[in-house]
Formats: C-alpha cells, sequence, structure tokens
C-alpha cells in the first residue's frame, strides 16, 4: 500500500471512528456530517469525497462486519462443520465484532442489518441441520436462526451478567432439540429424550 493509499485508509477510518462514537451516543437520524468531522478532526468537504451521505458510513461498517464473519465461517464451512464448530465460530466473532454488534443489535441498531445477520446464521445452519433441503427445513431455520439473533440481542440489553459460553449452551441444546424434531416427524419416528437433554429416534 503506497502513501496515498494509506492516507485515504487512515482518512475514512478517521470518518468510521468518529461516526461509531456518535452512533453510540445517538440515533442515526440525529447525526450530522459537521459533528463527524468535527470528532475525526477533517474538514466538512472531505467527508464528501468519501461518502454521500450519513447512512453511507453505516452502511459501509455493517457490510464490512458481515463480510469478515462471512470469510470466517465460509473457510469453516469448507472444512464441513459440526453444529457445535459453527457456534464455536459464532462465539469468537462476537468476542471479536462485539462492540459493534452490542450496538447494531441493542435498541438503537439497524433492523435491516439484524435481518442480514439472521440469514447468514440460516445459510451457516442449513449444510449442517438440514442438508437435503425441503420447505420444513426452510421455516424450521427460519425459526431457528431468528431465535440466536433474538437471544443474542436479549443477553445484550438484558442480561449482559450471564456468560457467552452459557448463552451458547443455550443455542446449542435448542438447535439439536428443534433440528430432530422435525427429522422424526419426517420419518414417522417417535423422539425420546435422555435426562441430559440429548435426543434418541425410534420407530414408531
Amino acid at each position: 500500500m503506497g502513501t496515498y493509499e494509506r492516507a485515504n485508509h487512515r482518512t475514512r477510518k478517521g470518518i468510521r471512528d468518529a461516526f461509531w462514537s456518535l452512533y453510540q451516543e445517538k440515533s442515526l437520524d440525529t447525526i450530522t456530517v459537521r459533528e463527524i468531522t468535527d470528532r475525526a478532526g477533517l474538514h466538512r468537504g472531505t467527508f464528501y469525497s468519501y461518502y454521500d451521505h450519513v447512512e453511507d458510513v453505516l452502511i459501509e461498517i455493517e457490510n464490512g462486519l458481515l463480510d469478515s464473519m462471512n470469510l470466517r465461517v465460509d473457510r469453516l464451512l469448507d472444512e464441513l462443520p459440526t453444529r457445535e464448530e459453527v457456534l464455536h465460530r459464532l462465539a469468537l466473532d462476537y468476542r471479536v465484532y462485539g462492540k459493534y454488534l452490542d450496538v447494531l443489535l441493542g435498541e438503537k441498531g439497524d433492523a435491516s442489518f439484524q435481518e442480514r445477520m439472521q440469514a447468514k446464521i440460516r445459510d451457516n445452519l442449513r449444510p449442517i441441520l438440514f442438508p437435503e433441503g425441503g420447505f420444513e427445513a426452510e421455516f424450521v431455520l427460519s425459526f431457528l436462526s431468528g431465535g440466536m439473533v433474538q437471544m443474542l440481542k436479549y443477553w445484550r440489553t438484558k442480561c449482559p451478567k450471564v456468560s457467552l459460553e452459557e448463552v451458547l449452551r443455550m443455542m446449542k441444546q435448542m438447535t439439536s432439540e428443534h433440528a430432530m424434531k422435525l427429522y422424526a416427524l419426517r420419518n414417522g419416528e417417535v423422539l425420546r429424550s435422555d435426562m441430559d437433554g440429548t435426543y434418541e429416534r425410534h420407530r414408531g
């Protein structure tokens, strides 16, 4: 990266960082270009060399966040992971990107980002839980992925003292239970639960 590219990178990052500090304090529709450039120590006109609107900065941050998470998950999917490995990857992502996710999934968060995150989780779980597909699988995957996003939101806004490991343990149990029940119903099987919460399939 040359001197010009490094300078552009620093300026763009300065704008993003200034925007993010404001976004943590106030709603998107109240943030102005002047506030961003003042906090970044830049001239107002500099902003328009990189972005057309304030909303564009948020979109760039969200896209970069999802792209980074996608790259990490896609590498994992190439290795045919288990459900536990996907949840472990989600844990790592939250540790890396938590400061952004806490805001984006919070009360002032962007609903469109939450929908895209849900879609990514759904796509990650599909080849693991329901490789054969089917419309029933899509219903359950939508339910599971939506529930996982809502769990993360509830955790960070209502119960932040609960450990990430405990949240993931609950996610693991729920994804196992609902997926197994659907397979049992499709295959005409009876599902029996053991004391530890695991499930076995038996022909009725």
